[in-house]
């Protein structure tokens, strides 16, 4: 797999259930050439991976995952190569950190009011970083045994619909793209797929979308087939990743969806690295 890139990959700084040590530890052992460290709205991963990684032979590539709200839903974008350490988004990043903090708040008292009593300070102690989010709830909501998986939370209490759901502060795509490209980075789309919005898609590129990730575990062979040949066509890169999570993830494994070395030259060379 020495050729191997998994750009889409989630540590214990946001939902993951990996560390970015351990990401790394088991990025080296499965012979992966690079792995993008995406946790969403946070670059607080990047430098612990960068240097857990030191040493070993495996690129680290800073990258984040963030959501925008389009008419359909929620739309994922991926961005890479930010320069993680730019201040303007660090701010952009702190003020969807502090949106988080809220959000968990109403949910937790609305979850009191259906007779499910758990504290908003469980759910930021199980979080144990920066990005908190329902997942925690869910965990927490686990333990304390109101659940018997954690997508039973979502499916009951804080999906979508659902009676303790809380929305979040509505961003646009366009928005989330010239947040990740002022920072240096490129901007893309996650799993198009799972919102099947080609228009979208068309009308983003000239806004400054770069790229898709046509490879993903949520993704089949023909939809695969679909958003590359749809790249071709526009001159968007081809990105893809496994999306990984570790434990929130079970059926996902580190290195399940991958890309060859050849996709990070490139993207160095649009760049221009």
């Amino acid at each position: 797999m020495r050729d191997s890139c998994d750009l889409h990959v989630h540590t214990t700084l946001s939902d993951g259930t990996f560390t970015p040590a351990q990401i790394v530890k088991k990025a080296v052992e499965l012979g992966l050439r690079a792995v993008a460290i995406t946790d969403h709205d946070t670059v607080a991963g990047i430098g612990q991976s960068l240097e857990a990684a030191a040493g070993t032979g495996l690129e680290i590539i800073p990258g984040i995952e963030m959501s925008a709200d389009i008419d359909a839903g929620e739309l994922h974008m991926l961005g890479y190569f930010m320069d993680y350490k730019s201040g303007p988004l660090l701010k952009e990043l702190e003020d969807c950190c502090n949106i988080r903090t809220q959000r968990i708040y109403k949910i937790v008292e609305r979850l009191e009011k259906m007779g499910i009593n758990i504290r908003s300070d469980e759910v930021f102690n199980e979080a144990n970083g920066i990005a908190v989010g329902r997942p925690h709830v869910a965990r927490v909501m686990l333990k304390k045994g109101y659940i018997k998986n954690t997508s039973e939370a979502f499916r009951k209490y804080i999906g979508e619909k659902c009676p303790a759901y809380v929305g979040k502060k509505k961003t646009t795509p366009e928005k989330v793209i010239e947040i990740i490209r002022k920072a240096g980075g490129m901007a893309g789309i996650a799993h198009p797929g799972s919102i099947n919005r080609d228009d979208l898609i068309v009308r983003l590129i000239d806004r400054g979308l770069q790229f898709i990730e046509a490879y993903h575990p949520d993704h089949s062979t023909s939809i695969e087939k679909h958003y590359k040949k749809m790249a071709e066509r526009k001159g968007l890169l081809v990105t893809g990743g496994s999306d990984f999570h570790g434990i929130n993830k079970q059926s996902v494994s580190l290195g399940s969806k991958t890309v060859p070395y050849s996709t990070v030259e490139e993207i160095k060379r649009r760049l221009k690295l």
